[in-house]
């Protein structure tokens, strides 16, 4: 991996998958009863270390709105539909931003590369278990043309309740489709520089492993407030990639929200 300049000490607002991991978590936070729910509003702020070369961490404040209804659900950047649940299982089909994106000036590494897009996902998620085991499954398929990849998405968290607070340690999985990882990871013919080691790079399909650790506060005034870190381990096809720099990247939120 070549190193180029550094792009020290950079704090800024710009968008990454984390604001994705937001849109769905904060509601949770705004709900005491489950749906519906109503109305809610909220602020955060959220932390999010960039993979390409020596980019650093992207401090983004960001504003909440959504709303849960009995079948009809927004939740910042995803809204979706509730579908057949019982007790135990419940299913949903859903629309979802995904921010990921970088800009040739992001980093040295990037230098001379064409802009990589924020784009929508749209995807069928079930869930279930019983109440100290949460399983969660989701296929979602990208809708804008950008790449025409997929993802698959796994995880598992273990809520514990604490007073009026839940701790939630989770791992997970997500396999991306070749089309996608080359969009977002991979080095076209025209964009190889060998002068600073950026060769043309293909990753094929990759699977990614996830480990986080979540507390969560849901006060009877509806008022919310909810603390996530996560790490993600990059797979092998995506760690060899000329422009990603490291095995993978941490990520964290702070959100607050009140519930209408």
């Amino acid at each position: 991996m070549p190193h180029g300049a550094r792009r020290k000490g950079i704090l800024r607002p710009s968008c990454q998958p984390l604001l994705i991991a937001l849109a769905m978590l904060l509601p949770v936070a705004a709900q005491a009863g489950g749906p519906p729910g109503g109305w809610s509003v909220g602020a955060a702020a959220v932390v999010s270390g960039k993979p390409y070369g020596d980019a650093d961490y992207d401090l983004i404040p960001v504003p909440f709105f959504g709303y849960e209804g009995e079948r009809v659900f927004w939740r910042g950047l995803a809204a979706g539909w509730r579908g057949p649940s019982s007790e135990h299982v419940q299913t949903a089909a859903l629309v979802r931003a995904n921010m990921q994106s970088f800009d040739g000036s992001d980093d040295a590494v990037l230098e001379g590369m064409d802009a990589r897009r924020r784009t929508a996902e749209g995807g069928v998620q079930i869930s279930g278990g019983p109440p100290w085991l949460r399983l969660q499954a989701s296929a979602y398929q990208e809708l804008l043309g950008r790449h025409d990849g997929q993802v698959l998405e796994l995880q598992a968290s273990v809520p514990v309740p604490v007073g009026d607070w839940v701790v939630i340690p989770s791992v997970g999985g997500d396999w991306q489709s070749a089309d996608m990882t080359d969009y977002y990871y991979g080095v076209r013919e025209s964009e190889q520089d060998e002068s600073i080691g950026r060769p043309a790079y293909s990753p094929g399909a990759a699977f990614n492993r996830t480990v986080g650790l979540g507390l969560r506060y849901r006060g009877h005034d509806g008022m919310g407030v909810i603390v996530q870190v996560r790490r993600e381990f990059f797979g092998g096809t995506l760690r060899d990639s000329p422009i990603v720099e490291g095995g993978g990247r941490w990520s964290g939120i702070v959100g607050v929200s009140w519930r209408l």
